[in-house]
């Protein structure tokens, strides 16, 4: 449905934090990027979780990330990270990516006013939640 398209996004943006954050931990040593991380971690954890008990019970294979985006999220990685893993040139990564996705989120959020409310909600929680991550992250500029 259309109005499920909003949740779709919803979804699939907490997914990209919750497949790219981990691959990029590992590649530092910076224990308050670490720290800054897990806290979007937790928040994406959380609001994939609540996309889910939204979705419509004919499933959420809609709203999973393709293979090909999980694909080309883990080569865009791999490759930006080739010659520099400094946490501020993996912040400056999660940065491009959160703003992206950010984008993304207030066009849809505009697109489908009616959505029901609880998707709404959600939407705005995780922008909200994206535009601190981005805060967050320039300290390590």
């Amino acid at each position: 449905m259309k109005e499920d398209k909003l949740l779709a996004g919803v979804h699939r943006s907490a997914q990209t934090g919750l497949l790219t954050i981990p691959m990029l931990q590992q590649l530092t040593e910076c224990e308050r990027f670490r720290e800054v991380t897990n806290k979007q971690l937790r928040g994406y954890r959380r609001v994939c979780r609540a996309a889910k008990a939204l979705a419509p019970k004919s499933g959420t294979a809609d709203f999973d990330m393709s293979c090909l985006a999980m694909a080309r999220a883990v080569i865009c990685l791999k490759i930006g990270t080739i010659t520099d893993r400094s946490s501020s040139h993996l912040a400056e990564m999660l940065i491009m990516g959160t703003t992206a996705g950010y984008t993304d989120l207030r066009r849809r959020i505009s697109e489908f006013k009616n959505a029901p409310r609880a998707v709404r909600v959600l939407a705005e929680c995780l922008s909200d939640m994206e535009e601190r991550y981005l805060a967050d992250l320039r300290q390590f500029l």
